[in-house]
């Protein structure tokens, strides 16, 4: 992983800043990648495929090849599907496949790899459709690993015509290429992906949330309590989650919530709660609700003993328009004539000297 995690720094050092930009693709690290890889539930299958949609150096089927190679039981045989369609990365995409051959041969793991330098989405309609007809024609992988494009798509755009065919209304490609990517997934079939954590309420991403919550079971969720450190070598300040998921209709009774600070931390926090604490079944925007700890969960469930709503009390809520991180200049550590309330749901430490 130290020698594939320096192909995907000498990659992302000749990404020029407006393709970045254009894309939203952060290409992703080794610590982030590992700890992806670690959340597969099931690996120990004779046959495994895997599908790596927006694949840029290859950092995330590395990582999933190095967790298969140390495994006392390996799969005989691996197929890879590797979806990128930036000529620059698609090189070093090719170097990382030939490293990950050489350990699977090391470790008696047949490999069999495929790099795919087309639009993911509009090929994954191609192999939809036949399913429609004759499923057993059709493609489908047993595992599922992507960091997704994070750039919005307006509403004339190409992607957002092919993922209406679907079924989707989305404004943004990751959870286009998350639900079509779950799609593609056979019956318990696992995925993990890494995104912002934006999908999980507002009215952008009901649509999202409805179908995606239909296809797969939802079984664990990883949080970062830092913005900064996830893909700190691109300056990305998202809140970003990493989602594990079973391709199976019928939502699992309980869903694992994990914390650390950062992909390098090794201290990780962990607990259990109910999926219908998660995702409450009379919500119609089925919010996806992530609590962190037991303290989280008794603040809530005391604010849930309060009788009057916002509205109720004349007041209007707009989310989204002052983040603490970046007002820091502004922050006050005492009430003045000219400032009002930062009403944010967690501790934030005051910038030194104000």
């Amino acid at each position: 992983m130290a020698e594939i995690d320096l192909l995907r720094l000498a990659a992302s050092q000749k990404l020029t800043a407006a393709s970045q930009a254009a894309k939203e693709q952060f290409l992703t690290p080794a610590p982030v990648a590992q700890l992806m890889a670690e959340m597969f539930e099931t690996t120990d299958l004779p046959e495994i495929s895997l599908l790596d949609a927006g694949a840029g150096a290859g950092s995330l089927l590395a990582a999933f090849v190095a967790v298969l190679c140390q495994r006392q039981r390996r799969p005989k045989r691996l197929r890879i599907v590797a979806y990128e369609i930036d000529a620059l990365l698609v090189r070093y995409l090719h170097q990382t496949l030939s490293i990950c051959a050489a350990e699977c041969k090391l470790s008696g793991i047949s490999l069999d790899f495929e790099i795919r330098q087309v639009d993911f989405i509009e090929d994954a309609l191609r192999l939809l459709q036949p399913a429609l007809f004759d499923p057993a024609t059709s493609e489908r992988f047993t595992h599922a690993i992507l960091n997704p494009p994070y750039a919005k798509i307006n509403l004339h755009s190409k992607p957002r015509s092919l993922l209406k065919k679907i079924g989707l209304e989305t404004t943004n490609l990751y959870a286009g290429f998350i639900f079509t990517a779950a799609l593609l997934l056979q019956s318990n079939g696992e995925m993990v992906s890494i995104s912002p954590r934006s999908f999980c309420n507002g009215l952008y991403f009901r649509d999202f949330r409805r179908l995606f919550l239909k296809t797969i079971s939802l079984r664990q969720v990883h949080l970062f309590e830092s913005r900064q450190n996830t893909f700190c070598d691109d300056n990305v300040l998202q809140e970003i989650i990493v989602v594990q998921a079973v391709k199976q209709k019928k939502q699992g009774a309980r869903v694992q919530i994990s914390t650390s600070f950062s992909a390098q931390d090794d201290f990780i926090m962990s607990h259990e709660l109910p999926y219908t604490d998660v995702v409450h079944p009379t919500d119609p925007a089925q919010f996806i609700r992530l609590l962190p700890d037991g303290l989280s969960q008794r603040v809530v469930e005391q604010m849930e003993q309060f009788s009057h709503t916002v509205s109720d009390l004349g007041l209007t809520v707009s989310t989204g328009r002052v983040v603490d991180f970046r007002a820091q200049a502004y922050l006050r550590a005492v009430p003045a004539a000219d400032t009002v309330p930062l009403i944010y749901p967690r501790l934030c430490r005051l910038p030194e000297n104000n």
